[in-house]
């Protein structure tokens, strides 16, 4: 069960998750230099981070890994 592996090694690997193109967005945003920058205030500024925020929250509560109050915050 995932949320006992998680519970007891802190971590889980889980498989197909993202589609491909969610998987390029990432790495296209991901890839931009931020150099010389601290970070991003506007992680949840576009509607296809929210959107992937809200499917992850989904899942991550669906299996118990995640209570169901928390959310993506900036």
């Amino acid at each position: 069960m995932p949320a006992a592996h998680f519970a007891k090694n802190g971590f889980i690997l889980l498989q197909d998750v993202l589609t491909g193109e969610q998987v390029a967005e990432l790495v296209e945003f991901c890839s931009v230099s931020q150099e010389g920058r601290a970070g991003d205030r506007e992680v949840l500024a576009e509607e296809w981070r929210r959107s992937l925020a809200a499917q992850l929250r989904s899942l991550l509560v669906a299996q118990s890994l995640m209570p169901e109050d928390y959310v993506a915050i900036q």
